[in-house]
């Protein structure tokens, strides 16, 4: 939204930066655009014996600037505080708190091209993209001269957060990536290539995906080369799956399988659903993900009523080497928009066989 008015200490703020640099008020923020969220969460998780209660709070923040003819520039804070406490005990969790500039970027952008520099969000469908996305200090150069069509390339150093590895290896690595993304008649595509500094050194990511008289679908195939420190010998891992959906008015049903063969699975850099892959259920997806050997199929089905909207979903499979492990999850959810801008939604998740797990989590979210 436009940034029409002012706290009176923003304004004090600004009226000072004002007399510095001689800027009237009305042009300091002309054209500026401010967008984010407030979020409130509520987790009360049951694992075998352990029963623990969490608070959640969040918010981020993103200005937007214009800076000269085809230059913008943005900002984007972040905060983060984790409350946990033991149901079972007179016992406090450990608290996190989290407040950082996640972004900060120029970009330059024409009719068939942009490039962006500075630290910014790695949008890729193989990186955390949810709440205080993955990010790397960088170049994105996208050009869009082709119809329908867009071509990127990027590299960042020291990418800042803790991807879902099984292994002692994290982020704060290099990143590079190269991407062609359009379509072929009604058929979306999506190539991608990757390599990361001492963890993959090469990876390729494909989808497919489109819609026809309310039938959706979505393939996806990924192949992964570990760098050596990460997986010894074999080092070539793989990932597929398929989503299929249909939605008529106010209904909506989804059905999918997840595979990885059987040398490893270990080629997602951000689990569950927070990257760009197709991920069935709700807290099963964080057990299976990165796995070798993994079969799951899964199902889900969701309605709208006006302002409020129901689902619920069903995960069964099985993942790892060897005897394997079995997993299942059931879910229910439900949601409210009280506006257009505010809503509240909850859900509850039972995590069974191998892994147990039973979770109801409660959410108000206001978005400007």
């Amino acid at each position: 939204m436009k940034l029409a008015k002012l706290s009176l200490a923003a304004i004090m703020a600004v009226g000072a930066l004002t007399v510095v640099n001689a800027t009237p008020l009305e042009d300091a923020i002309k054209g500026v655009n401010i967008n984010g969220f407030t979020r409130y969460r509520y987790y009360n998780e049951s694992e075998s014996a352990t029963k623990t209660d969490r608070h959640r709070f969040s918010a981020s923040v993103q200005l937007t600037m214009p800076v000269a003819d085809n230059l913008t520039a943005a900002v984007v804070a972040d905060i983060d505080d984790n409350n946990y406490a033991s149901n079972n005990a007179l016992v406090r969790g450990e608290s996190g708190q989290d407040l950082r500039v996640q972004q900060l970027w120029f970009k330059y952008a024409t009719p068939d091209y942009s490039f962006k520099l500075g630290k910014q969000a790695l949008n890729t469908p193989v990186t955390y993209n949810y709440f205080s996305v993955a990010t790397g200090n960088g170049a994105l150069f996208m050009y869009t001269g082709v119809k329908n069509w867009t071509f990127a390339a990027a590299g960042f150093v020291d990418t800042d957060r803790n991807f879902a590895l099984a292994t002692s290896v994290y982020g704060n690595q290099n990143l590079y990536a190269a991407a062609a993304i359009g379509s072929v008649g009604p058929v979306n595509v999506q190539l991608w290539g990757f390599k990361m500094t001492n963890v993959i050194d090469d990876e390729e990511f494909l989808q497919v995906d489109g819609k026809l008289a309310g039938f959706s679908y979505k393939a996806q195939y990924v192949t992964s080369n570990l760098n050596d420190a990460i997986a010894p010998g074999s080092n070539r891992q793989s990932f597929y799956a398929v989503k299929l959906g249909y939605k008529m008015d106010n209904f909506g049903v989804n059905a999918g399988y997840i595979g990885t063969d059987k040398d490893g699975g270990l080629v997602d850099l951000a689990a569950g659903d927070g990257s760009g892959f197709i991920y069935g259920g709700i807290n099963s997806q964080y057990v299976y993900a990165n796995q070798a050997d993994v079969s799951v199929a899964f199902v889900d089905a969701s309605a709208s009523f006006g302002k409020v909207g129901v689902g619920a979903g069903y995960v069964d499979g099985s993942y790892g080497t060897g005897a394997g492990l079995d997993i299942s999850e059931w879910f229910v959810k439900a949601s409210y928009a009280y506006s257009k801008n505010f809503k509240v939604s909850s859900y509850y998740s039972d995590l069974g066989q191998d892994s147990k797990n039973n979770e109801f989590r409660f959410e108000a979210k206001y978005s400007f």
